[in-house]
């Protein structure tokens, strides 16, 4: 069970991987209702070979040896989105 950011609950039916230009993501979650995925924070680190940074507004990826930026997200109704 997937609890939403306005109260409700969903369930993810499929789970699979998102290929990217710059990134592979495994096991990321399917949700019907939603019009995005979902993708749990310790997994991209994992798979990326990346640290998360959190912000109020965003969060940051960037490589663990080099520091090379990875991506950038944005917060919008308490989800942030990551492109």
């Amino acid at each position: 069970m997937i609890d939403l950011p306005n109260t409700d609950h969903t369930l993810a039916t499929k789970q699979g991987t998102v290929e990217q230009e710059k990134m592979n993501l495994h096991k990321v979650l399917f949700v019907p209702d939603l019009s995005c995925n979902i993708i749990s924070i310790a997994r991209v680190s994992k798979d990326l070979n990346c640290t998360v940074t959190c912000f109020d507004n965003f969060f940051v990826l960037q490589g663990r040896t080099l520091r090379m930026l990875i991506g950038v997200s944005e917060q919008r109704d308490k989800v942030y989105y990551y492109k």
